[in-house]
């Protein structure tokens, strides 16, 4: 079943915790429509869980380019 929340756990703030029940991950429409409606109210509500798939976000920075060979003569 596809995903019907995106659970983003860099917008959880430290000490915040989830709705009693909500797990911190994913959420598939089935597992969303589970739950009373007050708490899909506020899984709707939160940063923490969108409705799109967040951008992947670069790790690593791309490589710095090697410099050009130049036409001197090393010294001797």
């Amino acid at each position: 079943m596809p995903i019907y929340r995106f659970f983003d756990a860099s917008k959880l703030e430290v000490g915040a915790g989830l709705p009693l029940g909500v797990p911190a991950r994913d959420l598939t429409e089935d597992e969303y429509n589970e739950f009373p409606e007050h708490v899909r109210a506020s899984i709707d509500a939160w940063a923490v869980f969108r409705k799109s798939k967040p951008k992947a976000s670069k790790e690593e920075p791309e490589p710095e380019p090697e410099p050009e060979p130049t036409d001197e003569a090393a010294p001797v």
